[in-house]
């Protein structure tokens, strides 16, 4: 497929995946970067030195935060980010515009076996992160997700064509903000669920507004992505905001678009 026709299908479908992007040596180094850390970490803290606590699967929520915190300052997180043909990417896909990358709104993404905790319900990425409507979320898949078992990401293609919808607001068991779609059964039905099966090296590329979810994990092994986002400096809405970014530098969305409560 040519560039044009990645160009043309993600405006139509507002998501697009681009297969082999990234070499295979290239994403095999982050993963082994990724390994060494586990294994420093379960080093210097003898109450994670179990066998049991294997990198595919710690089963253990304080070594998981650990770790999943800690590799958001790994050298490895900053070279995808600042990856010269991603931001090639970028310019390509928005016409050479002015944009930047939203600073506290990617890393890795670590999905363990059997794991429901941090499954994201459907959303769009603007309402928590803003920057821009006008906004991009890279993601790359670090391993390969063949099935429904190994807990693809599913999206709604062509969804991002109504533009930011209304939420519902709610505050869950920690104090977190979450975001809730208005009429979430009613806007899943409109739209044709897709599930992305991707393999490791792949780039899906997803609009700000295209509605999309995770699923579960019921595979053997963590399901290991990157994840970033690049918005448009020259949107007049984030121009207006003074270009802020959402809820991972404690900016709410309802006070930015109160008339998009309900």
């Amino acid at each position: 497929m040519t560039f044009a026709n990645y160009k043309k299908k993600f405006h139509q479908e507002g998501y697009v995946v681009i297969k082999n992007f990234y070499r295979s040596m290239f994403v095999k180094k982050i993963r082994d970067s990724l390994k060494r850390h586990f294994d420093f970490i379960k080093k210097k803290y003898p109450e994670y030195n179990k066998k049991e606590y294997t990198f595919d699967n710690p089963k253990n929520e304080s070594l998981i935060k650990l770790f999943y915190d800690s590799v958001k300052m790994l050298p490895c997180t900053i070279e995808l980010l600042s990856f010269s043909k991603t931001l090639s990417l970028v310019k390509k896909l928005y016409g050479m515009k002015h944009f930047g990358f939203l600073r506290s709104a990617y890393g890795f993404r670590l999905d363990y076996p059997n794991r429901s905790k941090f499954l994201t319900q459907l959303h769009q990425d603007y309402h928590a992160n803003l920057g821009s409507p006008d906004g991009l979320v890279f993601y790359t898949p670090l391993t390969d997700v063949p099935n429904l078992a190994s807990g693809p990401v599913v999206v709604f293609p062509k969804s991002h064509k109504k533009g930011v919808r209304k939420i519902k607001i709610i505050k869950s068991y920690d104090v977190s903000t979450g975001y809730i779609i208005e009429k979430e059964e009613d806007e899943m039905l409109k739209f044709k669920a897709t599930n992305l099966f991707v393999k490791s090296g792949d780039l899906a590329i997803f609009d700000f507004r295209l509605l999309h979810k995770s699923s579960f994990n019921a595979s053997s092994k963590v399901r290991i992505s990157f994840i970033s986002r690049f918005f448009l400096f020259d949107n007049k809405l984030s121009i207006k905001n003074k270009f802020t970014g959402g809820l991972q530098e404690g900016n709410n969305f309802e006070k930015i678009h109160p008339e998009l409560i309900v």
